[in-house]
C-alpha cells in the first residue's frame, strides 16, 4: 500500500501523476482504498490482494516500449546481453510493429518471459487484432499479457515472478486470479 496525504492507495493501482504535485500519487480508474479522518482510518473498499511467494528477484529483466516504425533491435539487445525477462509496453490495445513483433518472438524462442502491456494509461491490452504484430497474433507466440499494468510495475511483477521460479504459464494463471 502507500499512504499519502492521508490517503491508502492500492500498491498495484497507484500512479504519480504530476511531476512535483503534493497529491500526486492517485488511483485514478478506481481510486482509494481509504483516507484518514484525524486519527481514524475511513475503509472506502477492501483491497485485492495477491502476492508471490519466492527466495529472490531476477534483476536481468528488461522494458522496451513500442513505437511506430520500431525494428526490434532493443529487444533483440535484451536477449543478446543475457536478460532473462522482458516486458513490451505496446501500442494501443496491444499491437507491435510487425518487425518488433518478430524481435518478440525470437525472445520467446530464446527462452525469456516475455511480457505485454499497453504504453496507454488507461485501458488494458488484449488479442483483439489478428494482423502480423497483432494482439491476437502476440498471444500465439506465447507473449503474457498484463492486463491493466503499466510497464514499469509488470517489470517488478516479470522480477518477483522469475524469482519464484514462475515461467509463462504460472505468471498467466496467476494474473487470472
Amino acid at each position: 500500500m502507500v499512504v499519502m496525504n492521508s490517503t491508502v492507495f492500492a500498491a498495484s493501482e497507484v500512479t504519480k501523476t504530476y511531476t512535483d504535485a503534493l497529491d500526486t500519487f492517485q488511483s485514478p480508474d478506481v481510486g482509494r482504498l481509504a483516507f484518514f479522518d484525524g486519527k481514524e482510518l475511513i475503509w472506502v473498499r477492501a483491497p485485492h490482494r495477491r502476492s508471490i511467494v519466492g527466495d529472490s528477484v531476477e534483476p536481468k529483466v528488461g522494458i522496451v516500449v513500442a513505437s511506430a516504425g520500431d525494428s526490434g533491435d532493443l529487444i533483440d539487445h535484451c536477449v543478446q546481453r543475457g536478460d532473462k525477462g522482458l516486458v513490451i509496453e505496446a501500442l494501443g490495445r496491444g499491437n507491435l510493429p510487425p518487425p518488433m513483433a518478430a524481435a518478440a518472438e525470437r525472445a520467446v524462442k530464446a527462452g525469456l518471459l516475455v511480457v505485454l502491456t499497453s504504453r496507454c494509461w488507461g485501458g488494458r491490452v488484449s488479442g483483439t487484432y489478428g494482423y502480423e504484430g497483432g494482439g491476437a497474433r502476440l498471444m500465439e507466440m506465447g507473449i503474457v499479457f498484463a492486463p491493466g499494468i503499466p510497464g514499469h510495475k509488470a517489470r517488478i511483477l516479470v522480477m518477483a515472478a522469475l524469482g519464484a521460479g514462475m515461467g509463462p504459464q504460472e505468471l498467466k494463471q496467476w494474473l487470472a486470479d
